[in-house]
């Protein structure tokens, strides 16, 4: 094989070749291969390289010594191939260890032709410059790590930049010794105006500001951290420059965080707090003298700024709301009071600024959550002709509306009550003589004659307008009673007999009746209809659906708390025993608006109803001295409790 240049002189093996090439190159990996790619001679250099003896790799096809990520992408062959297409193809890769390690090659493979010119196989010829490759990536990796570093450095430098210019607080960096400004956010320079910072030294900014230059100077001499309130800054050196006040915070900065030693300037403008306090203070002593005298009042006076917190609170407040002085200071008296005003609150709010007070009724919550309703007048309070916020005084006058309602309700009552009764009289006395005349016509015509039915009805209707009149006057109170000790339970056995019929088939009537009941002082006729009336309307509030009904009686004790707190809807017991009368249906239960009105006469929300079942039970319990307590709300169950006077 003719010798190319760059190439190792190189021919067909003989016998005398392995020695000689083994000697010359003993530091290179030489490996005869045929033109399959099968090593068929293995050098020493080869052995000590790889670790394989001549006879562990002697036969085995080469790609034995690439590593897997080559032979996936078929490196063993294009090597061959560049060989034959070049005569030389120098490769530098990793390559595989008898052990599992990897060794760095940088060699040549090269074609083997014989005699004849034809390709005999290739010889590849390769050093070991594993620690010099490895010495390169250590070096790249330290140069990758330093670029990293920079530019990670400089992210962050640039993001610490942009956090800082969206904090609303000065902050600067000063370099030591020479104390120059290296950075400023943008707060700090819009604080500074038309003076800059970066580039200058801390001394020439800030002319008139003695006290945070001390700190700072305090800081650079001790390298610790200072700080200081309220320190004034003057704006200009004329007479009557604008003074205002800062927190100031100076921190050092260690070395190694910067090529130099640093100080850490935050400055946060106070000039409103000082402000509001100085104010404060020149109030402080006329208000406490005002706050005296007005403890003295029984009424609630309060006095709130422009957000609604609470600044006073006198004693009569403590009484009215249970909050003391010291827990009510502070707090927005809306939240604390549960506020429930007329108008909206910006409404009020608006008229106080234009008219400079506002009065009216409102809701507030005490301590304990019980409702009041307030008479309040609310003043607008100023400061240099400025609103500063409201005096308010409030008077309690929960009971006084709870008073005026009853008298408008016993009022309505009463009038109801001579109204009805005086109707139902007259109308009673009208149906004597149409029902005595019915009766006599009756008896002298033959039963079998035209006009019998026709006496009949009239008959029935007068009698049924009787009826009408006896609910009439037993809502006014002035019906015929015949007081006798009656049994409740068997007053709604004997009503559960009449009543049944008239009780649709899908409705079910439960009695859960008590043995034994004290007895009720009253008319039986009348606690009857009191059973009839409420058990025909539970019956109609169920609807045409399937439900139930049920009954019961009972004891039940009422002591001076419960009599005083429970809200009655008829009547109101004294402390006492009572015998109960409980009616309740699964119907839809009653709306808001409509449960005020349901003892009314003549009140009805039925198609047939007369308004006058319940309006009868209402007149028949406030004569018998009981009372009537309704538990309903729109989607639930209704219950009618009923209280008699039970007999000692």
């Amino acid at each position: 094989m003719a010798h190319r240049p760059g190439q190792p002189a190189f021919r067909e093996p003989n016998p005398a070749s392995p020695a000689v090439l083994n000697q010359s190159l003993k530091d290179y990996a030489v490996i005869t291969l045929d033109r399959e790619g099968t090593i068929v001679q293995w050098s020493s250099g080869a052995e000590r390289i790889f670790g394989y003896t001549p006879a562990e790799i002697t036969g085995r096809h080469f790609a034995a010594l690439f590593t897997p990520e080559d032979l996936a992408a078929n490196r063993p062959a294009e090597e061959l191939r560049n060989a034959v297409a070049k005569q030389t193809a120098e490769d530098q890769r990793w390559h595989m260890r008898k052990d599992g390690s990897r060794v760095w090659l940088s060699g040549t493979v090269s074609p083997v032709h014989n005699d004849a010119g034809e390709l005999a196989g290739f010889s590849k010829i390769a050093r070991d410059i594993t620690s010099q490759k490895l010495a390169e990536l250590q070096k790249e990796a330290l140069l990758e790590r330093e670029r990293a570093a920079r530019a990670q450095a400089e992210q962050e430098w640039l993001r610490m930049e942009e956090i800082a210019d969206k904090i609303p607080a000065g902050i600067a960096l000063v370099r030591l010794p020479d104390k120059i400004y290296v950075f400023a956010n943008r707060t700090f320079q819009e604080l500074l105006g038309d003076r800059k910072a970066i580039g200058m030294q801390v001394g020439a900014v800030h002319l008139e500001a003695d006290r945070a230059l001390g700190v700072f100077e305090e800081a650079v001499r001790t390298r610790t951290a200072q700080s200081a309130n309220d320190c004034p800054v003057r704006f200009g050196a004329a007479p009557g420059a604008e003074v205002r006040y800062f927190d100031i915070a100076c921190h050092p900065i260690p070395t190694g965080a910067f090529p130099y030693d640093s100080i850490l300037i935050f400055a946060v403008e106070v000039t409103d707090r000082v402000r509001a306090r100085q104010l404060a203070r020149h109030h402080a002593t006329s208000v406490e003298e005002q706050a005296n005298l007005l403890d003295l009042a029984h009424d609630g006076i309060m006095a709130m700024n422009m957000d609604g917190a609470i600044e006073f609170w006198n004693r009569g407040a403590e009484d009215m709301y249970g909050w003391t002085k010291q827990e009510a200071l502070g707090r927005n008296v809306h939240e604390l009071l549960g506020t429930d005003l007329p108008l909206p609150l910006a409404r009020v709010e608006e008229i106080l600024r234009t008219e400079g007070e506002w009065s009216g009724e409102l809701k507030h919550r005490s301590r304990t959550g019980r409702e009041l309703e307030v008479w309040s007048r609310w003043v607008l309070r100023k400061h240099d002709g400025i609103p500063s916020g409201w005096l308010e005084v409030t008077r309690d006058v929960t009971e006084r509306k709870r008073l005026e309602a009853h008298l408008r309700d016993a009022q309505k009552l009463e009038s109801l009550g001579v109204l009805a009764g005086g109707i139902a009289h007259d109308f009673n006395n009208l149906l004597v003589g149409i029902l005595g005349n019915v009766s006599l016509a009756q008896e002298r015509i033959d039963p079998s004659s035209d006009l019998a039915p026709l006496l009949q009805e009239a008959a029935d209707a007068s009698e049924r307008a009787a009826f009408l009149t006896r609910q009439m006057l037993a809502y006014a109170g002035k019906g015929h009673m015949f007081v006798s000790p009656v049994d409740l339970s068997r007053v709604v056995r004997d009503a559960m007999i009449l009543v049944r019929g008239s009780i649709p088939q899908n409705v079910d009537v439960e009695l859960d009746l008590g043995d034994r009941l004290p007895c009720v002082q009253g008319d039986a006729l009348q606690l009857q209809q009191v059973a009839m009336n409420l058990m025909l309307n539970a019956a109609e509030a169920v609807g045409g659906e399937r439900g139930r009904v049920t009954v019961r009686t009972g004891v039940q004790e009422i002591d001076d708390r419960a009599a005083q707190e429970v809200a009655y809807d008829v009547g109101k017991p004294a402390p006492g025993r009572y015998a109960t009368l409980e009616v309740e249906d699964c119907g839809p239960g009653i709306e808001a608006s409509v449960r005020p009105n349901i003892f009314d006469p003549f009140y009805t929300t039925k198609f047939t109803g007369r308004g006058l079942g319940l309006a009868a039970v209402a007149g028949i319990v406030r004569a018998l001295k009981g009372a009537i307590r309704v538990q309903s709300s729109p989607g639930q169950p209704t219950s009618f409790l009923v209280l008699f006077p039970a007999e000692e």
